[in-house]
């Protein structure tokens, strides 16, 4: 017990300190800003990836430079960063209300504020482009006419007097003014805007539509794009079975007398086949969907002495299996720097096996029994389908690269509610990713 609880404390201590390498680590990439002197600055900005609008950022001229400029809406007009999207600075109206339902006030909520934000451009279109603000509260989005300096939040609310759920969709309103405007008295755009949710896959295509264009005509920031990473992997697993039930072998390792003659563990390599996806690059969390085949050949040994008796009883299980898994994880980076990242995560594996050997072998030696041997063939009712859940942790150097160990939670291989023969898999994987993203 101590030993846990000094084993547990190690990585609580492990796992605080990676949290706050994560916090304070630095991850500059190529970009550019406009000063609020209209100077355009070439350069790198620590990108942390952002999950609400920047209010402040750190820039370099050079990667290597050791001094670092502070940046805020102060000093800077806009900024854009390679792969993550650009940032525009307004004097922008806020909305300060809750759209989620277990948070809805009774009354509809217009409380705001107007003051400088960094809003995030996701299309600039030739009459009115389309800006997004997102903080701890909610996402609103904005439209922005060509030659104004005044975004426009397009409204979306929601309230619950007496726990009825009352939607308020102003923003239908506003992009029908701006439809009729700049696109004439379309039919066709107004039933799009009739039925547009706020989300920003329908307002992009209202905005495109306002606008005269197509995607392909126009350049779209900080838009979801599902990218894959392929990758290929090499693993070793080292595994053994714990008995228990009616098991036989349970029974003799019970025993007082019972002798483990040969220890029960062996070792599996594997080959991994699959893919990573992300919704940018260099993106913190990542699913990752994989075929895994892996070779298990196991032997397990107890030999029991009845000196009283005169006789040695020696039971042996003999399996081999090979395994095909289809695997399903998810992942977290904890540091996540150029070309240093830590990760954690989880999953579930689907597994289907062929078992080649599965047999008991029971060898009984003395006067009186002689050297009796039995054998049972197909003895354990082994299942040919499971499924099995890993926690991982591992490291990705120079972005191709990966190590990981995994621990199996241990897995239950009869199909008899009577027997029990527990797998327990603990795994060290290296992998070869083939995208520059990670």
């Amino acid at each position: 017990m101590i030993r846990l609880m000094k084993s547990l404390r190690f990585y609580l201590m492990l796992l605080a300190f990676l949290q706050y390498s994560a916090f304070t680590q630095t991850n500059f990439k190529q970009g550019k800003l406009v000063s609020s002197h209209g100077d355009t600055l070439n350069g790198f900005i620590n990108c942390r990836e952002w999950n609400y609008n920047p209010t402040r950022f750190s820039f370099k001229n050079k990667l290597d430079d050791d001094s670092v400029q502070k940046r805020d809406l102060t000093n800077t007009n806009s900024f854009m960063v390679d792969g993550i999207g650009e940032y525009d600075r307004f004097v922008a109206s806020v909305s300060l209300d809750n759209v989620d339902l277990a948070s809805l006030s009774q009354n509809m909520d217009t409380s705001h504020f107007t003051q400088p934000v960094f809003l995030k451009l996701i299309i600039r279109g030739r009459f009115v482009s389309l800006y997004s603000y997102s903080d701890e509260v909610k996402t609103r989005y904005y439209t922005l006419e060509t030659n104004s300096n005044n975004p426009v939040e397009l409204e979306y609310k929601l309230y619950s007097p007496n726990n009825n759920v009352i939607t308020y969709k102003k923003y239908i309103g506003q992009l029908m003014i701006l439809a009729k405007k700049y696109n004439g008295q379309s039919k066709e755009l107004e039933h799009k805007i009739s039925d547009a949710s706020y989300i920003s896959r329908d307002l992009i295509s209202i905005i495109l539509d306002i606008n005269g264009q197509k995607k392909e005509d126009i350049k779209q920031y900080g838009q979801i794009k599902l990218r894959m990473v392929f990758f290929v992997g090499a693993g070793l697993t080292r595994s053994y079975l714990t008995f228990a039930g009616n098991d036989p072998l349970d029974h003799a390792l019970s025993d007082p007398l019972a002798n483990i003659s040969k220890k029960p563990v062996a070792y599996k390599p594997s080959f991994t086949l699959g893919i990573t996806l992300t919704n940018k690059p260099d993106a913190r969390s990542a699913l990752h969907e994989a075929l895994s085949i892996s070779y298990l050949n196991y032997k397990a040994q107890c030999m029991n002495n009845y000196p009283d008796l005169y006789y040695t009883e020696t039971r042996t299980v003999f399996l081999e299996m090979y395994t095909i898994s289809l695997q399903t994880s998810f992942s977290y980076k904890l540091y996540n720097a150029k070309d240093l990242k830590i990760l954690i995560g989880s999953g579930f594996f689907i597994n289907a096996a062929k078992y080649q050997t599965n047999y008991l072998d029971i060898k009984d030696v003395g006067p009186n029994h002689g050297n009796g041997n039995t054998q049972y063939q197909d003895f354990y009712m082994m299942k040919n389908f499971w499924v099995s859940i890993p926690i991982t942790a591992g490291i990705i150097l120079f972005r191709h690269y990966e190590i990981s160990m995994a621990w199996f939670i241990p897995s239950n291989l009869n199909r008899l509610v009577s027997d029990v023969e527990k797998l327990h898999d603990s795994q060290i994987t290296i992998k070869y990713n083939f995208g520059k993203n990670q």
